[in-house]
């Protein structure tokens, strides 16, 4: 599949993803596996069948990593996912494709797990609610040969993986302005992220992660551990394609199911 590779069996992690298509049999296949909830019995047919995708990624990577799969993984109020006694996890959806990450709550206090389309440059006009000062020009300058809306495209990514991960441990809202991408190693696809100031009396300013991004055709994914501190993805250093694809259009959202 796209970013298996990202994650091998030796990790103590286990992943799952999909494509799909919004029809309505894709929608009647993938409620095959997951019914879907009353709560969306009036959504739009994408909404359901990006839920139902997403659900069953989760089922999957849930049971790789205990051998059961768990009946349903209901949204809280908040929108999160409830995962199963014992389990962390995220999931991530977004244009025809769904992931899901999972682990043992003893291995990990939280998992932050996104994909996005990639940005076009009309769309560069973003970075004003995206980026902190400077974040943006920083990367550009160590990195000249991405270009500015691929840079964009990850920042947003990477900061939408660390609130899945810290949300766990924060349970409120924070924005883009709460963190800074550092620097990427793209030979080892790899990103460093920083808080800009206190979460909690643990998630302190300039906090650091390092988190694993992999870009295939017109996605970008990114991947988010927290242990008892912060420390890098454990993840297989496979040589995935640095992102270099053409850039397409999209809307920004913030999905957190």
């Amino acid at each position: 599949m796209m970013f298996a590779p990202l994650f091998d069996d030796s990790s103590a992690c286990r992943f799952a993803e999909r494509t799909f298509e919004v029809t309505a049999a894709s929608l009647q296949h993938l409620a095959r596996c997951y019914p879907l909830p009353p709560s969306l019995q009036r959504a739009v047919l994408k909404r359901q069948v990006e839920f139902l995708a997403g659900r069953v990624c989760a089922q999957r990577a849930a049971e790789a990593l205990t051998g059961r799969r768990p009946a349903a993984i209901p949204p809280q109020p908040d929108r999160a996912p409830a995962w199963p006694p014992g389990m962390v996890g995220s999931i991530t959806h977004t244009s025809g494709y769904a992931a899901a990450l999972v682990a043992s709550a003893t291995d990990y206090q939280g998992i932050g797990l996104d994909c996005e389309v990639l940005l076009s440059r009309q769309q560069l006009a973003l970075r004003r609610h995206i980026c902190v000062a400077g974040e943006l020009e920083a990367l550009q300058a160590a990195h000249p040969d991405w270009a500015p809306e691929q840079l964009l495209t990850l920042i947003f990514s990477a900061k939408e993986s660390l609130f899945k991960c810290l949300y766990r441990k924060v349970q409120a809202f924070f924005g883009f302005p709460a963190a800074r991408v550092l620097r990427l190693q793209p030979a080892q696809h790899t990103f460093v992220i920083q808080l800009e100031y206190d979460l909690t009396p643990e998630l302190r300013q300039q906090a650091q992660w390092t988190g694993q991004f992999a870009c295939q055709n017109n996605l970008l994914l990114t991947a988010l551990l927290y242990i008892s501190a912060p420390q890098a993805l454990r993840a297989s250093q496979s040589e995935l394609p640095a992102c270099r694809e053409e850039a397409q259009g999209r809307d920004v959202e913030e999905p957190r199911d």
